[in-house]
């Protein structure tokens, strides 16, 4: 494939990394449009970019014909859109795409503990149809894995609660350290890994901007606070997250986004699960690893940013 990839359709644009992605390419000049449901650009989306509008995305020939003179599509589709993304993957094959990023953008795809775990089973089936599609020579695609979102997972909170108003679920002792990713580094992955097609194509590329841990995140929330809150922990182990997650499932009557919110947290702080990922990718694709005064700085801007809503 000859590094010539010049317009990229964003699916799922509207979302938490979304955006970040349309602006990082927007930035490396990139022509950038917008798959949506709708036919005005989002208030959230670099003005830069376009709208191209699809009633139904389940529809192959209406998906093909939007995707006519992209040479790329990234997909951020969430949880309940996964598997549409089969059908749009057919579709950009029929309407010439050369490049598909699929809606990965967490936990290590390359580790198979992780890829076993249920709530991965959605994109674990995108991975074999995209294989399967490669092997035929019809498409190329890269697997971005970059763990937890370091930024956005402070400001749910998901990490931790870094205001101390609810408590914070930590992990194995909170020393475990984890791969973390700002939002904007994803979008200059998917970026750098558009300039480069040939170098990153059908593989995985596993990115971060820190390693951290959780007590770690919870110091410098503490150091930045000015409201004297107490911080509530709630201390658990992910092996005892994991067995009881497992007889939830099973049971048919678990509370089903808790329990695959909570084999998410066992990838990311289970050594087993590939929670630190490694360098290599990040250094080839100019991510800069945060030192731990720049985490400690990200985390007071988002303490004081909540402290101020």
């Amino acid at each position: 494939m000859s590094n010539n990839i010049k317009h990229v359709a964003v699916w799922g644009a509207t979302g938490n990394l979304g955006p970040s992605i349309v602006d990082q390419l927007v930035q490396a000049g990139f022509d950038v449009t917008i798959l949506s449901r709708s036919a005005e650009l989002p208030s959230n989306v670099n003005k830069a970019a376009k709208v191209k509008q699809i009633t139904d995305f389940s529809s192959v020939p209406d998906v093909a014909a939007a995707l006519k003179g992209q040479d790329a599509v990234v997909s951020t589709a969430g949880a309940s859109a996964l598997e549409l993304q089969a059908n749009v993957i057919d579709a950009a094959i029929e309407a010439g795409v050369k490049f598909f990023l699929p809606s990965e953008f967490g936990s290590a795809p390359a580790n198979k503990k992780a890829a076993a775990l249920p709530v991965f089973q959605g994109k674990e089936a995108i991975r074999k149809h995209l294989a399967t599609r490669a092997d035929e020579g019809k498409i190329a695609y890269a697997l971005v894995g970059n763990g937890p979102f370091l930024d956005w997972g402070l400001r749910i909170p998901f990490l931790l609660s870094v205001d101390g108003d609810t408590p914070s679920r930590i992990f194995d002792g909170g020393d475990v350290p984890f791969s973390a990713t700002l939002l904007s580094d994803v979008g200059k992955t998917v970026a750098e890994i558009l300039k480069s097609p040939d170098q990153y194509k059908n593989r995985a590329v596993e990115i971060r901007s820190a390693v951290v841990t959780q007590n770690q995140l919870l110091a410098a929330s503490k150091k930045a606070s000015v409201s004297g809150k107490a911080y509530p922990i709630q201390h658990e182990k992910t092996t005892e997250v994991l067995e009881q997650s497992y007889k939830d499932l099973q049971s048919g009557q678990a509370d089903i986004q808790k329990t695959m919110v909570n084999f998410i947290n066992v990838a990311i702080y289970s050594p087993d699960y590939g929670n630190v990922l490694p360098e290599n990718d990040s250094k080839a694709l100019g991510i800069k690893q945060l030192s731990e005064q720049e985490v400690d700085r990200i985390v007071a801007d988002i303490v004081r940013e909540k402290q101020n809503q």
